[in-house]
Parts: C-alpha cells; structure tokens; sequence
C-alpha cells in the first residue's frame, strides 16, 4: 500500500510539471515537504537533468540544438540525478531541495523569482484538482 501511495505524488509533479515546467515541479516539492516531512519517511525533491540531446529537443528547438549539441547531455547523464536521489542515502532528509548533478542547487536562481504563501496554496489547490488527487485523503489511507 505504500507503494501505491507514490502513484499520486507522481501524478501531482506531472501537473505541477505541465502546468509550469520544472519551476512549478520545484516548488512543489518544496509545498510537499514543507507540508509532510516531520510526520513522513519521505525526501521529497526535485532536479534538473541538464539538456539531454533527445528527439525532443532536436525537433521542437533544432536552431538550440545545433549550437549546443557539443555540451548536450546523453539520456544516460540526463537520467543520472535522478536515480541516485532514489537511492541515495546522502539526500535523505534534504526537505524539498532542489538538485542538479547529485547537488543541492540555488532553489532560486534570480532573486526576484520568490513566490508568496499565497501563491504556493494556489498551486497546491490547482494541482490537486486537475489532478484528481487530494493528497491529504491518500496519505491518511483514504480514497
């Protein structure tokens, strides 16, 4: 059951990730563990891979990709922080950090890019319902 418990923490972050791309993907790692890291086992985080050379990338950003192809990153690199934040015990406890290359990264590059409480709740809220998930239902065990 504790497994299954991870299926919307997902599903949020693929909102989250949607809705705003990794900014909004951080930050709402930053709202989870804010909200449940003293009572869950859980690190919540978030990170960026770099730029993985992908059909993606080659297609939706081709002028991009011919002048950074050099310094792109395979999918294997890409992929490289996040599974080692699954398995690391060095992240464990890092509440709602923001990573690149098995690294705690600025969670705000620019000074003026802080959201407010108010912004973060908003969030939430969205996500939660364009998800379908009500995350205070899951992890008390209800539907």
């Amino acid at each position: 059951m504790k497994a299954l418990r991870t299926i919307p923490c997902i599903l949020l972050s693929l909102v989250a990730a949607a809705c705003g791309g990794a900014p909004t993907a951080t930050l709402l790692a930053r709202i989870l563990a804010g909200r449940f890291s003293n009572e869950l086992l859980i690190t919540f985080a978030s990170m960026h891979p770099g730029w993985p050379d992908t059909t993606a990338v080659r297609t939706s950003l081709p002028k991009f990709h011919s002048v950074m192809r050099h310094v792109l990153r395979s999918a294997e690199e890409g992929a490289d922080t996040v599974v080692w934040l699954a398995a690391s015990d060095r992240a464990r406890g890092t509440v709602g950090a923001f990573w690149f290359d098995r690294r705690v990264a600025p969670e705000y590059p620019l000074p003026w890019t802080r959201e407010s409480p108010g912004l973060r709740q908003e969030l939430f809220a969205l996500c939660e319902k364009l998800s379908g998930v009500t995350f205070e239902n899951i992890y008390r065990g209800r539907p």
